[in-house]
This record gives C-alpha cells, structure tokens and sequence, in this order.
C-alpha cells in the first residue's frame, strides 16, 4: 500500500514563506522601475505592484473573457488578456509615475530581469548539485540489424 506523507506546515511558517516570496518577487519590478522611470522609485511602489499587479490582472481577464466568451468564443481570452496587459500597464504607470507606455516597459522588463536570475541561480545550482547540465539523449531503438 503506498501511503503519501503531507508535510505539516504552521500558519506561521505559511505566512513567513509568502512575505519572502513576494519581496523577492518586488525585486525585479523595483530594478525595472528604477531603470524605466528613472525617478526616485521606492521599494515599497514595487511591493505594493507585486501584491495588486496578478490580482488586477487576473480580475480584468476572467470578466472580460466571461462578458465577452458569449459572443466571440475563442477570441474572448485574447481580448481579456489584452485587456489585462492594458490594466497592468496603467497600474505600474500609476505606481512609478510613468505614462501607459512606461508601465508596460516595466512589465516586460521586471519579465526579463526574472527570467535572467532564474538562469543565472539554476545554472549556478546545476553547478552545485554536480548534475549534468545536458543529458544523455532519448534512447531511440534500431529495428535495422
């Protein structure tokens, strides 16, 4: 019989790791702010948009898509995604005091900068661990003999 353990985790220790995560995930929206609106950005406008940013952007994609799904089926989510990436851009605007342009340069690069220390620590893990970085390929059999 193969019995699953769950680890048990406090509402201390929950609450502990969401706070970390969320300052780690303002880091890279504060460094995109500071380069984009070259004014005196704080951290707490970072935090504040790491907090509101997925809600406002999940918000504006599941109405837009639920109101228009009726009517334009598969192109309902397109639009409620374009909607989104519209809502999320005025709000980085509004929170590092930049125009709609500047808001979604923000959010496409606190995306870059993300996606450039992920590598940066999977490689460095990778070279901790000892793993190899590429592995052998698929085996793929040979029926000509």
């Amino acid at each position: 019989m193969l019995m699953v353990i769950f680890p048990v985790i406090s509402y201390v220790d929950l609450i502990v790791v969401l706070v970390v995560a969320w300052i780690l995930a303002s880091f890279p929206i504060y460094v995109a702010g500071k380069i984009i609106s070259g004014k005196d950005t704080s951290f707490g406008s970072a935090m504040i948009a790491a907090l509101i940013g997925p809600v406002v952007t999940l918000f504006f994609f599941i109405v837009i898509t639920a109101v228009l799904s009726p009517f334009l089926l598969g192109f309902a989510g397109v639009i409620g995604a374009i909607f989104a990436i519209f809502a999320l851009s005025y709000l980085y605007g509004a929170l590092f005091r930049t125009h709609l342009l500047g808001g979604f340069a923000i959010a496409v690069l606190s995306l870059v900068i993300t996606f450039i220390v992920f590598a940066i620590i999977s490689f460095i893990a990778v070279l901790l661990t000892g793993a190899p970085v590429v592995g052998p390929g698929p085996h793929i059999p040979s029926f000509m003999t």
